[in-house]
């Protein structure tokens, strides 16, 4: 399989806690309609190996990711998506995901007619950026939306006929107690969307959090304090029906991101738009600068806004032992580089003996994960088992 992704790079307002690229521009200004020109101009006209190997491939999934993509209108998300399907000859996507801000839902004065034009559109899976259910939480963050606001997206979107929704949420930030965590949890499960995605917040470089916190006027949460509200979260999610997947991900049975899952089975992936990256399914990587105006000199016109790496034999390594490892089902030590794997089965063992690695059951004592109780502190896990 492989899956297409699509960076929007507009946002109304910035988020404090957020690093990636975007610039500012509200719903249908010139620079989304100059965008989008570009986006199609880059999908038609774009060869390279990422997308030479996507030819073959079964392309599956398409991701409309940001930024904030619910800033396009329904009509560019219907064209940009027909520009990918006649360039990869796809009639139509078995997950077509649409990441969304609620007030752009619950905002706008026909949210019906907005959301009914998505689905017709093709897009079958929103994924909404809750992120908390207090408002003071969410004036903290710089968010646009309300509580209120995103009860009621959430709402709409069912009312649309949306059967496949994620919703976002953030924990492990100063400010945050363990109860308020709880609260925001509950309001999640009284939901009950399909998909959950948590993430600790994290201080990014370039973010208004980076600035806040270098001057002494934020200041994180203590470690033991985030690792009681994931270990929180793991628990309730379970209770309520949720299998967790992947260290940050939660999904009812048969609702897993298929999208997101290609990245960590490391099969290709071609990305369009200023700051998104494609991968070969081997050991090329591409990505195009996160730079909007020179993106669009680029497409159409003349100039070069990509840059592109080979991995090295010890970068492929690694990268299969951490997508793997984040992931429940493990990593099978087999599938790696037989002479890279001796140099470091000793720490295998240690990691195995310890606990901090187990055996998945049912595997014959083959594949192997990081347990559960541990999966917070993964990355530090994972660095051991690195070349």
């Amino acid at each position: 399989m492989a899956n297409i992704y699509v960076h929007v790079p507009f946002c109304r307002t910035f988020c404090k806690y957020c690093g990636f690229y975007s610039e500012l521009s509200g719903r249908n200004g010139t620079a989304v309609a100059g965008y989008v020109k570009s986006l199609e101009y880059e999908i038609r006209e774009r060869r390279d190996s990422c997308t030479d190997a996507m030819h073959t491939a079964s392309c599956d999934t398409l991701y409309f990711g940001g930024g904030t993509p619910s800033l396009l209108s329904p009509e560019e998300v219907c064209s940009i998506a027909s520009a990918i399907g006649k360039r990869f000859g796809i009639d139509s996507f078995d997950e077509f995901t649409l990441e969304a801000n609620p007030d752009d839902i619950a905002g706008t004065s026909s949210c019906n007619g907005y959301l009914s034009s998505l689905r017709s559109a093709g897009v079958n899976r929103l994924s909404l950026g809750i992120q908390s259910f207090d408002d003071a939480r969410l004036k903290f963050m710089n968010r646009r939306h309300d509580a209120a606001e995103a009860v009621a997206a959430f709402e709409a979107a069912r009312n649309a006929g949306f059967d496949n929704i994620s919703c976002d949420l953030i924990f492990g930030y100063g400010g945050l107690s363990l109860e308020g965590w709880k609260a925001d949890i509950n309001e999640l499960l009284a939901l009950k969307p399909e998909h959950v995605s948590c993430y600790q917040m994290s201080i990014e470089r370039g973010s208004a959090l980076e600035k806040l916190a270098s001057s002494g006027r934020y200041s994180p949460l203590p470690d033991d304090e985030c690792a009681d509200q994931y270990a929180l979260l793991q628990s309730m999610l379970a209770a309520a029906g949720y299998e967790q997947y992947e260290v940050s991900n939660f999904a009812l049975p048969g609702f897993r991101s298929r999208h997101n899952s290609s990245y960590w089975e490391r099969t290709p992936y071609v990305g369009f738009g200023p700051a998104a990256h494609s991968f070969d399914g081997a050991c090329i990587r591409r990505w195009n600068l996160p730079d909007l105006s020179r993106y669009d000199r680029c497409y159409p016109g003349s100039g070069k806004c990509f840059c592109q790496e080979e991995l090295t034999g010890d970068d492929v390594f690694n990268e299969q032992v951490m997508l793997s490892l984040r992931r429940v089902t493990g990593l099978d030590p087999q599938a790696l580089d037989k002479e890279r794997l001796s140099m470091e089965r000793p720490d295998l063992d240690r990691l195995l003996d310890t606990g901090l690695l187990e055996y998945v059951p049912g595997t014959g004592m083959r594949m192997v994960r990081i347990p559960a109780s541990k999966l917070f502190v993964s990355d530090s896990i994972i660095e051991e088992l690195f070349v």
